[in-house]
């Protein structure tokens, strides 16, 4: 049985709260029905299974406007809450207004680092797993062909699994995945783990 089933009662409670009265966030954010989540399942590199969710809004401004394939949304997220073999991972704060950024190329250098890259990471509440103070994490879809995005606009369903493949900017970032979740310690990865599955619906 899937982690997420497990506390999906907490975690639907919180989206709800966090989305609708996340009054600090530093951007608008008062249109709880703008609120996209997606839903991510994986194993880790030492076997132990994750999953979680991250919900952002849509309607955040791209801070790259002049760059056509390359799109940057800081604090995109809205919240988050991962579950990493029994470990929770939670934002920072809600109030904060720093939960998430979200990274999208599309084929921006193909002559060096060819293909797309979509990414998201955001700062972590300090949670001790194995041994590590984590307190970050970053999430890698990356394809090689460039078939993954075919712009740079946020999109609202997931990307397609289906579609990563290994090579280009999944190289520039040491990924052993072409869909990889990585949890970090001040920057430093402390363990990596295959997203296998992606959706807008709880599984």
């Amino acid at each position: 049985m899937p982690l997420l089933k497990s506390f999906r009662s907490a975690v639907c409670a919180t989206a709800i709260l966090l989305s609708v009265g996340a009054v600090g966030n530093s951007r608008a954010n008062d249109n709880a029905d703008n609120i996209v989540t997606w839903y991510f399942a994986g194993t880790m590199s030492g076997g132990e299974s994750f999953d979680g969710w991250f919900s952002f809004d849509p309607t955040t401004l791209d801070q790259s406007p002049t760059t056509p394939l390359r799109g940057d949304y800081y604090n995109a997220g809205v919240d988050w809450l991962f579950n990493v073999g029994g470990t929770i991972f939670t934002s920072v704060s809600a109030i904060a207004g720093w939960t998430g950024t979200i990274e999208i190329i599309d084929d921006a250098e193909p002559i060096l680092w060819p293909g797309d890259n979509f990414r998201i990471y955001a700062d972590a509440r300090p949670v001790f797993y194995h041994s590590s103070l984590v307190n970050g994490w970053d999430l890698h879809l990356s394809d090689v062909t460039g078939a993954l995005v075919n712009d740079v606009a946020l999109p609202l369903t997931p990307p397609d699994l289906s579609l990563v493949s290994l090579g280009g900017w999944s190289e520039r970032n040491s990924l052993q995945w072409a869909a990889e979740f990585q949890l970090e310690a001040n920057g430093t990865i402390v363990d990596r783990g295959q997203i296998t599955s992606v959706s807008a619906l709880v599984p």
